[in-house]
């Protein structure tokens, strides 16, 4: 490029970079899909045992969140939320969302309705999965 009396280079320089996903998958999404996991345990326990459900659906949030923390001093700090931050936040939700319908269950078992208290875990025994992981593929694919 010339301009009046100067002499200017231009030098174009071209790095290529990969994401080692491997590592994300087996430090965070994997423990996290494990933690999720046992708070879905309580759809497996008898809708008379409510004290359990809440206790076990406790010790998952607090597990969830505890990991939250730790793994939150190991990525870069950034100005704006990622993918993995969206499905963070989703498996929360949904530990959470568990705890409610263990909630609900019990209410409806001591309310007499035993047999909707059943139905509901039934129900949520596959609908909590597929939620978590369509949510999961919605947010890496829309994001």
């Amino acid at each position: 490029m010339r301009q009046v009396g100067l002499d200017l280079s231009v030098l174009t320089l071209r790095i290529e970079a990969e994401r080692q996903a491997s590592y994300f998958i087996f430090r965070v999404l994997l423990p996290m899909v494990l933690v999720v996991a046992m708070s879905w345990s309580v759809f497996w326990v008898p809708p008379d045992r409510f004290e359990f459900q809440i206790g076990l659906g406790a010790t998952s949030m607090l597990t969830i969140v505890a990991f939250n923390l730790a793994i939150g001093n190991t990525l870069p700090a950034l100005g704006y939320l990622t993918a993995l931050d969206a499905m963070i936040v989703w498996a929360i939700l949904l530990v959470f969302l568990s705890i409610t319908e263990a909630l609900w269950a019990g209410l409806l078992h001591l309310n007499g309705k035993i047999s909707q208290a059943r139905n509901l875990d039934r129900i949520s025994r596959v609908l909590f999965p597929l939620a978590l992981f369509t949510g999961w593929t919605a947010f890496i694919t829309l994001w």
